[in-house]
């Protein structure tokens, strides 16, 4: 089939729209889509961390390069020129490598999905992880090499090392952890040296052994509270934002829902008036204004109860009377109720069905598959023929209704559960109705546990499937967005 849409538990048009996202390259923000598919807030939150991590990775670029320069001017006096200077070289390239990455960034990435800034951050953490063992190895350049002045200068560097960027890398744990791990490694192997083996040997300096671990395990800690928070934060945005646009969205849609009901009301109501007033003058004309009459009231009466259908089954507070069921026995009445209507258009209505029995709403489940069999029947030409059919797939029944009809052009397919929504197509014959009947199908099927599928090719025909839900247990319907 061309197009296809299903409905459970969440709108088709939901998926529809991730799945478009997914295959632009980008991540659809919170106010783009109408229901949080399985998956995307998760998603999105980490693109926003790695957005900014690497947000901040270009703005604190200029602090670590004062940074490297300060600790070689501290250190000069080591009297080993040679050691500093080979420090200091290897820290220019290392800064000039992450200038790069973060402009590369800049240029080709920054509106990626967050699927390709993961994938550009993992090529690129390298070079910001190597800038740990890098500042580890700085304690053999002064440890008690230079005078204490100078070391306690070299500290402080040290320390806003591993504390400035600390709230940068906890956006992204697993750069932490190794950049975190990698610092504190080799710090504690120099440490070990310099109080074991090199100029800081005594029992009195062991303290500096003990304070390199507690940093350790204080640092970690820290950047897991500061991830966790900077979570919550962006969660916090996403689920604003959805909610947002999702009451914009409700509010759009009672306006268009009142103004295509005035609509339709309008019509019938308009008639029934003229027709009052044409008997009042005319009353001989009785007999022939009476089923014009009563078809227009009609209208209005099946308007007023799908809207009332409508509206208990969006409240959540559906009582269903869940019974056994006999599927043989509902595609029977249906066939009864239907055919009639089938053949004053001239087409045949054929029923196919096998012995199933499950636990449903008899009522209910009778007026999901009855409005997708008048839906068939009212948008088929005449001398073309519907099947309505009822068989076991996969421990499950399955109904559908195959029909031979206009079909639902591929852009609109994903349209035609919205309420008062028509198929609009030049070729569409105009049709009795409100536009309600496959919105109520939705509706009935969340109720139901069920699930709804439209396959339909534009001027060949459109097959509807209901994998029925078996209610065991269950009295009360789901609320629609629950």
């Amino acid at each position: 089939m061309a197009s296809e849409a299903s409905l459970h538990p969440s709108p088709a048009f939901a998926r529809a729209q991730v799945s478009a996202h997914a295959r632009s390259g980008h991540d659809p923000a919170p106010g783009d889509i109408e229901d949080d598919a399985p998956g995307l807030r998760a998603r999105w939150i980490q693109g926003q961390l790695t957005r900014s991590f690497l947000r901040q990775s270009r703005v604190r670029q200029p602090l670590g390069l004062l940074l490297i320069l300060t600790m070689a001017a501290l250190c000069w006096g080591s009297g080993s020129h040679l050691a500093v200077s080979a420090w200091l070289a290897v820290g220019l390239l290392i800064s000039a490598m992450r200038r790069r990455v973060v402009s590369l960034h800049a240029g080709k990435h920054q509106g990626a999905s967050s699927e390709s800034l993961n994938l550009f951050l993992a090529r690129a953490a390298p070079v910001f992880i190597l800038e740990a063992p890098f500042w580890g190895v700085s304690v053999l350049l002064f440890f008690a090499r230079i005078p204490e002045a100078n070391q306690f200068g070299c500290w402080l560097v040290l320390t806003l090392v591993v504390y400035g960027p600390i709230t940068r890398l906890a956006l992204v744990p697993f750069l932490l952890y190794w950049s975190m791990n990698g610092f504190f490694v080799v710090m504690l192997a120099c440490v070990l040296y310099g109080v074991f083996l090199g100029p800081m040997q005594g029992s009195l300096n062991y303290w500096f052994v003990g304070l390199t671990l507690l940093h350790w395990v204080v640092i970690l800690g820290l950047g897991r509270a500061i991830h966790a928070n900077q979570e919550e934060h962006f969660g916090l945005q996403y689920d604003l934002a959805l909610r947002e646009r999702q009451a914009t969205e409700a509010v759009s849609t009672k306006n268009r829902f009142l103004a295509a009901a005035t609509h339709d009301l309008r019509q019938p109501v308009s008639a029934l008036a003229l027709y009052a007033d044409f008997l009042k003058e005319n009353p001989e004309t009785h007999a022939e204004l009476a089923p014009k009459i009563a078809k227009a009231t009609a209208a209005v009466s099946h308007l007023f109860d799908s809207l009332f259908d409508l509206s208990v089954l969006d409240s959540g507070k559906v009582q269903l009377s869940v019974e056994p069921v006999q599927i043989a026995d509902v595609v029977r009445d249906l066939q009864l109720q239907y055919e009639p209507l089938a053949e004053a258009k001239n087409i045949r209505l054929r029923v196919r069905t096998g012995q199933a029995t499950i636990q449903s709403d008899p009522l209910r489940l009778r007026r999901m598959v009855g409005n997708v069999l008048s839906n068939a029947i009212k948008y088929s030409p005449p001398g073309k023929k519907i099947l309505l059919a009822a068989r076991l797939q996969q421990g499950d029944v399955v109904v559908e209704v195959f029909d031979q009809g206009i079909g639902i052009p591929a852009d609109q397919i994903e349209k035609v559960f919205e309420e008062f929504y028509r198929v609009n197509d030049a070729a569409t014959p105009a049709a009795d109705g409100v536009g309600l009947g496959l919105s109520l199908v939705a509706r009935l099927a969340k109720a139901l546990k069920s699930e709804v599928r439209l396959d339909s090719v534009a001027g060949r025909g459109t097959r509807c499937s209901i994998r029925l839900g078996d209610l065991r247990g269950g009295g009360t319907a789901n609320p629609p967005g629950g």
